[in-house]
């Protein structure tokens, strides 16, 4: 890495690419000098979109030809221990999208990777890095809510069955093909961000209870998903599906997300305009900070400045590996409580993971 230009390495050229290398190209710090790609087709076509100047096929060939300084993975999960592992022991840093892994053995393994060095992991976790919630990170910073006792997350939408809008391929699938594929599909997909968004809020919760259902035929895994997360003195519930009809058409830009205070509530719409009541002696009062322009290409392009700076300073990321499997934690615990039929407690939330992790306050942030 020169003093002023980290060279990056884009590790997968599906749909999700796209945002990465947009994101990447915001970067005056960053270049990248490369995509590779399972099918080297797809790899030069996404490369050419965005004006990189070299594609390939082997993420090993990448990391081991030493033109890079950092990978950007957005591969399957189920690849990412192998990349991560290789990258990481050779020094290369790495940038991963969620999920991490799907199973606990290959979390264990990116974890001691991520230990051993001597390269650097970051998750790869936008949905945090979206402008409204760090707008709602600072006022509750500032207390302006008063002590918090309740959250609620919702998207609920049709995108394994079919609509009028859609009547061939669901929405969902038309964009994620594999998503039909999964036998964990809701939690481990798509709840996971609201997940990491309410520890990112709220902290650390004592106890989660959570119900699934598998509604579409067209996907193997679950597509209904509620899971409620225990505080001391709050709760928190979470909501998606994907086989709602009625509701409006997909994509949407946000949850629907409500936090309530001992002095006032704050609520996120559909768009992401955030809209903070505060009502007290001198009476009701409401403001509204909208979405940025293209806010959901820029909770990615804040998610790749936050993992460049940190390089560049070697400061802590804020989604290091132990972050993330304390999400990922919560991940599993819901699917082991929807199993079940009953609420899990912190130390069962541990086990869902066990690997050792650092001290850390469980309380709001």
């Amino acid at each position: 890495m020169t003093a002023d230009t980290l060279r990056i390495g884009v590790v997968g050229a599906g749909n999700a690419s796209r945002f990465h290398l947009a994101g990447w190209r915001r970067l005056p710090t960053a270049t990248v000098v490369d995509v590779v790609d399972a099918v080297p087709e797809r790899a030069a076509q996404r490369a050419q979109e965005f004006g990189v100047t070299h594609s390939g096929a082997s993420a090993e060939a990448l990391v081991g030809s030493g033109a890079v300084d950092a990978i950007d993975v957005i591969t399957p999960a189920g690849t990412h221990a192998d990349i991560v592992e290789y990258a990481l022991a050779r020094g290369v840093h790495v940038l991963c999208q969620k999920p991490v892994a799907e199973t606990p053995d290959d979390i264990a393994r990116i974890h001691a990777a991520a230990t051993e060095g001597p390269g650097r992991l970051m998750v790869h976790e936008n949905w945090r890095f979206r402008g409204w919630f760090r707008e709602l990170r600072r006022r509750l910073d500032a207390d302006e809510l008063g002590p918090v006792f309740h959250l609620r997350s919702s998207a609920r939408f049709a995108g394994t069955v079919t609509t009028p809008s859609h009547p061939q391929v669901p929405f969902s699938l038309a964009r994620q093909a594999f998503f039909a594929d999964m036998d964990r599909f809701l939690l481990l997909e798509s709840v996971i961000h609201q997940l990491d968004v309410t520890r990112y809020l709220l902290g650390e919760p004592d106890s989660v209870y959570a119900r699934t259902h598998s509604v579409s035929e067209r996907v193997r895994g679950e597509d209904v998903a509620t899971v409620m997360l225990g505080y001391p003195d709050a709760t928190a519930v979470i909501d998606r599906s994907y086989a709602s009809k009625g509701y409006p058409d997909p994509p949407l830009l946000s949850e629907t997300v409500a936090l309530e205070g001992t002095r006032g509530s704050a609520f996120v719409d559909s768009t992401g305009t955030l809209r903070v009541v505060v009502e007290d002696g001198a009476g009701r009062h409401e403001d509204v900070t909208p979405p940025e322009p293209d806010a959901y290409g820029a909770s990615y392009a804040r998610a790749i400045a936050s993992f460049a700076d940190a390089l560049a300073s070697g400061a802590p990321f804020e989604t290091d590996i132990e972050d993330n499997i304390r999400t990922l934690r919560l991940v599993f615990a819901a699917y082991e409580s929807a199993r079940r039929g009953e609420p899990l407690g912190r130390e069962e939330i541990d086990a869902t993971v066990p690997v050792p992790l650092t001290a850390h306050d469980r309380g709001a942030r």
